[in-house]
């Protein structure tokens, strides 16, 4: 069985182990907060204790709402 272990914080140098040892491939950060860019890397090791490191991903929670223009029908137009 693969075990993977999975660092995460707000800076790529300076990830700290948030899940370990779980053999799903999920991982609930829980809350996040709004406007700030996450990193995140998994270490997978196997039954015989070879592990290895993925790259350090990223990802940025933008809680900005989305600007919606409205092109049709025109104003104060009947539909």
């Amino acid at each position: 069985m693969t075990l993977y272990d999975v660092a995460f914080g707000t800076a790529p140098d300076a990830l700290v182990p948030f899940c370990t040892g779980v053999s799903t491939l999920s991982c609930d950060p829980g809350l996040l907060q709004g406007e700030t860019t996450y990193y995140w890397q998994v270490t997978a090791t196997d039954a015989a204790g070879n592990s290895g490191k993925s790259t350090i991903w990223s990802f940025t929670y933008d809680t900005t709402a989305p600007t919606l223009t409205l092109n049709s029908p025109a104003d104060g137009a009947k539909v």
